[in-house]
């Protein structure tokens, strides 16, 4: 473009000068000023916090550019904003002694290598700047200044008018961005129930809601504060603000009280706040609602100076309201996980964890030690229950201290115990069972003996460590019968060599017969008659009541589960022909499975038809374990199997993902409350859970069945509660069809009935 007379530049500028036509305006500009390397201009305006922000611009500017905002007296357009005076910067990567270039290498200001600015002033003030910038270095001289400045005077007046409406249209932007931050907030935290995903979130949109490098939570605890999350760079100075923390909860930070402190200036030379190793120079704070015991601060820091403008800080405490809810949900989540873990009156294991530390411990050597205290029966009817459980607390504490990190304890029965001692062959199992019940002894409790009878069971490397369990159950039987307070043991029965891998089974499963099914009886608590049965998938030759959880999460990292799912599937419905006629059938099908397009209605139903069974027999269970983006498909696609008469379950209700987004979207017919919820019914937050699922299944006329009940105190609990249905190994273990041991049901007068179990079990269903 030819170069246009500058000498007329700000006449020209003047007479098309307007509020609404800055960008005409630099339209003008830059064709005069054409020059090689030129790569645009712009007006800058000043906001309501003091910064510099685009009023307009012709040229190459990303979005990244556009949305910084200049404090003013930093970098170079900000020093001319603060001083009045223009400012020629012949080279950018060599600027001279005293010139800083702030944000240099974000995005289009990396091109640029030489600059103009000159103020542009009204009423003896600074309104704004107007700037031009070139690729090649020395790309303007003092002609140039002198033609800007004639310009800057020229368009003051149109500036002027213009600034109030894009200064209302900047603090327009500036809420609506805002406002997306704090819903993104809200759906990060909302997102997760775990307490350390949760914080990260905090910290994290802490951080980007104020525009701030760093921020933290900190954790309130008795004398101090210990930091539990952090975003950004972790500088020298963090130290410095978690004593600000300390100082500010000291000094009385109550609950929902936001704060802003200036940290003095450290010794030495002053970084300008851009520079990425500048120490922190202010701090904002606010100490969200205490949830339980959790009591945090969040804090963020910045290196400006100036510190957090009040818009900032209620942004900051919008971010606070949502943190309190979320690190509530997630800490009463963490109670719930605990108390369906472990034992409310030891702290110990729970039998199902116990079991599965037992099957993590396959292929090496271990002891396994069964124990009970003796005579609690005569305690607890000749004191009462209150020192019967004294009595087992003060058990569990003595086995605790002396085993250390020696082994794994659990409480395995009322007053039954259970030891895992990995590595430990027969002779040393021996030395410390025996040693463990002379220390019950010396148990802290002064009204009874304590004394303990212990079963010991050992297996070497490719033994069955639960084979060594039932084995120690049964030399626990004898101690008892030949005395108590002794240690007994018996060898191992079973021992199986080391089962392959999950990920070397996985492929060889899609082989014919690779897959079969097994089934569990679903009963009605009441009576226990019979109303259905889950199949389970299981490899051929495992056990009917085999864990195979590794399975499903193997083939998910192979990207096999769909494969998978429909093997299940397909086994499960071609050995269903020994089911009683008319009970349903309850298949577990991934979401992801369901909505696949490959594995359609059509196919499911061609599959039923092959094996004579009808549709409405068919139950079909979706885990709530497995997150769902798509709930519009999941929907059609449940209309398209309902239109056929398929019904539907949502399984693991309490453990998984969007339980109210599953619920709404699925209109279930059945909803499974998942073991860990039934397991831990009598804590508050648990039974609310429980019965809040019993409100809803009845305002949407669903069925409310109860998983892994694995007592009679259970099954009459989730009764009382209003769950009308249950399954657990205390009411029917998974079984084959057509085996030796069958399916146990009998029929009553036309009525299919579960007989009562031989005895109650506290094994995981």
């Amino acid at each position: 473009m030819k170069r246009r007379g500058l000498s007329g530049l700000a006449r020209r500028v003047a007479a098309i000068a307007g509020a609404d036509n800055l960008t005409g305006i630099l339209d003008e500009v830059v064709a005069s000023m054409q020059r090689p390397g030129l790569r645009g201009g712009a007006i800058f305006l000043i906001n309501e916090r003091n910064e510099l922000y685009f009023g307009a611009h012709r040229g190459v500017v990303d979005e990244h550019v556009r949305d910084l905002r200049l404090p003013v007296g930093q970098g170079i357009v900000g020093r001319v904003a603060a001083e009045g005076r223009p400012l020629v910067v012949d080279d950018l990567d060599r600027p001279r002694a005293g010139v800083v270039p702030t944000n240099r290498s974000v995005g289009s200001n990396a091109l640029t290598r030489s600059m103009i600015a000159v103020p542009i002033r009204a009423h003896g003030a600074v309104i704004g700047v107007l700037e031009m910038g070139c690729s090649e270095p020395n790309g303007f001289d003092r002609r140039d200044v002198e033609v800007l400045q004639d310009v800057a005077r020229a368009i003051a007046g149109a500036i002027a008018l213009a600034n109030p409406v894009k200064l209302a249209d900047e603090v327009l932007q500036r809420r609506v961005r805002e406002l997306t931050t704090l819903q993104a907030a809200a759906e990060a935290l909302n997102a997760s129930l775990g307490l350390d995903v949760v914080l990260q979130a905090v910290a994290e949109h802490s951080a980007r809601t104020v525009n701030a490098p760093y921020a933290a939570v900190h954790r309130v605890l008795a004398g101090g504060v210990r930091t539990v999350a952090v975003h950004g760079p972790e500088p020298a100075a963090s130290q410095v603000v978690s004593r600000v923390v300390v100082q500010a909860v000291a000094s009385g930070l109550a609950s929902g009280e936001t704060r802003a402190f200036t940290i003095p200036e450290p010794p030495g030379d002053q970084l300008p706040m851009s520079d990425p190793n500048a120490p922190l120079r202010s701090v904002a704070m606010v100490r969200i609602r205490p949830a339980d015991d959790y009591d945090a601060v969040i804090c963020v820091a910045s290196t400006d100076q100036r510190g957090f403008d009040p818009a900032q800080l209620t942004l900051l405490e919008g971010i606070a309201n949502l943190a309190s809810l979320a690190v509530a949900n997630a800490v009463r989540y963490q109670h719930l996980v605990d108390a369906s873990l472990t034992d409310p009156l030891t702290g110990l294991l729970r039998r199902s964890q116990f079991e599965q530390v037992l099957a993590d411990t396959a292929g090496q050597p271990v002891s396994v030690l069964a124990l009970d205290v003796d005579h609690l029966k005569d305690v607890n009817d000749a004191a009462g229950h209150e020192v019967g459980d004294d009595l087992i607390r003060a058990v569990a504490d003595t086995l605790r201290s002396r085993l250390g990190d020696s082994g794994t304890l659990a409480r395995t029965g009322g007053d039954e115990f259970g030891i895992l001692l990995p590595g430990f062959e027969s002779g040393t199992a021996i030395a410390v069972a025996e040693e463990l019940r002379r220390a019950v002894h010396d148990a802290p409790i002064k009204t009874w003996l304590p004394r303990v009878s212990i079963g010991l069971a050992s297996v070497g490397a490719g033994g069955d460590p639960r084979a060594a369990f039932d084995a120690a159950l049964d030399a626990l039987g004898q101690a008892k019968r030949w005395g108590r307070d002794r240690v007994e043991t018996r060898p191992a029965l079973e021992v199986r060599a080391p089962q392959q891998t999950w990920d070397a089974l996985v492929p060889q499963l899609f082989e014919e017969g690779g897959i079969e099914s097994v089934y569990q009886p679903v009963v009605r608590l009441a009576d226990r008659h019979l109303v259905g049965y889950e199949a389970l998938g299981r490899p051929l030759g495992f056990a009917a009541d085999a864990d195979v959880e590794g399975l499903f999460v193997a083939a998910r990292e192979a990207g096999l589960h769909r494969d998978l799912d429909w093997a299940c599937r397909r086994a499960a419905v071609r050995q269903a022909h020994a089911l009683p006629p008319g009970v349903p059938l309850f298949l577990n099908v991934g979401v992801w499975a369901l909505i696949d397009p490959i594995h359609d209605v059509d196919q499911m139903l061609l599959l039923l038809r092959w094996m004579g069974i009808a549709p409405r027999d068919i139950v079909l269970e979706l885990s709530e374990r497995e997150a769902v983006h798509d709930l519009d498909r999941l929907r059609t696609v449940m209309s398209a199997y309902r239109a056929h008469g398929f019904r539907f379950s949502i399984d693991d209700v309490g453990e998984g993902h969007s339980t109210l987004d599953m619920l709404a979207a699925g209109g279930p017919d059945y909803i499974k409350i998942a073991r860990s919820l039934v397991a831990a019914a009598d804590h508050p937050g648990a039974r609310a859970a429980i019965l809040a699922v019993v409100a809803f299944a009845r305002s949407s006329s669903a069925t409310v069945i109860a998983e892994g009940v694995q007592t009679a105190e259970e099954a009459e609990q989730m009764q009382s509660m209003g769950v009308p249905l249950g399954q657990g190994f205390w009411l029917g273990r998974p079984a084959r069809f057509g085996s030796a041991a069958g399916v146990p049901v009998s029929r009553t007068g036309g009525v299919v009935v579960v007989p009562p179990p031989d005895r109650p079990t506290t094994l995981a269903g």
